[in-house]
């Protein structure tokens, strides 16, 4: 049997460049338009 690399213990995930994944940013613009969104439809349905 070969030997195996052991991690390090840091996640998997590729790191952008303000230190934050990628996939983190998205998730929170794409969280952001949600909640304008449903508030906008409060709104809506109140008046």
């Amino acid at each position: 049997m070969g030997k195996q690399k052991k991690g390090n213990g840091s996640s998997s995930h590729k790191r952008g460049p303000g230190g934050n994944p990628s996939g983190e940013n998205v998730r929170f613009i794409a969280g952001l338009i949600l909640l304008v969104f449903s508030l906008y439809l409060l709104v809506v349905f109140i008046s």
